[in-house]
């Protein structure tokens, strides 16, 4: 990551799993799966590229090798409320092969994939970062692979109350992105 210049923390590989919270990922975009690819392709190497949008949508993206495996949304058409399904993608059987460890249950993992957003029965996740939280568990990956991404890893340590000492910073200086202010016209009668 210091060779791309970039702004992140680098796990030290816990497990035989190495976890990266990219600065540029948070805020989405193509750099995310620009760099799973890159990454799966200079390691020869499995990746799981996840994001978890403001609780509502659980994404990922699998790469092997520099190919692309699969793609997951757990709520397809999230802005649209009229055209919400069910959960799209994610291939339970090539996530566990590429991803999990030996005594992965694919079964579970399926079941996780295929929950429903929002509140309802037993098999259903309001909150997206749970449905994360347990994706990774039912893998076998290390804890801090889910639950914060970058910037609260970087505030919490500016605090002085570091999330998780087991990351390395690359040592690369990260600025947010500066966003125009909108005009916002508001009309009534």
């Amino acid at each position: 990551m210091r060779g791309r210049g970039a702004a992140a923390f680098v796990s030290s590989g816990l497990h035989d799993y190495t976890v990266v919270l990219d600065a540029d990922s948070d805020w989405g975009g193509p750099s995310v799966s620009e760099l799973a690819q890159d990454l799966s392709a200079q390691f020869a190497c499995p990746v799981l590229s996840v994001a978890v949008h403001d609780d509502d949508v659980t994404y990922y993206e699998l790469w092997n090798a520099g190919e692309h495996r699969d793609t997951y949304d757990s709520t397809p058409s999230f802005s649209d409320p009229e055209k919400r399904g069910p959960p799209e993608g994610g291939n339970a059987t090539e996530l566990v092969r590429l991803i999990g460890r030996e005594a992965c249950d694919e079964a579970v993992v399926e079941r996780i994939l295929r929950a429903a957003h929002g509140m309802g029965g037993p098999n259903t996740y309001l909150f997206e970062h749970e449905r994360h939280a347990a994706l990774i568990a039912a893998l076998g990956l290390p804890d801090n692979a889910a639950g914060f991404g970058y910037r609260y890893l970087a505030a919490s340590i500016s605090d002085g109350r570091p999330l998780s000492t087991e990351f390395e910073s690359t040592g690369v200086p990260y600025q947010e992105p500066k966003f125009e202010p909108l005009n916002i016209v508001v009309g009534w009668e």
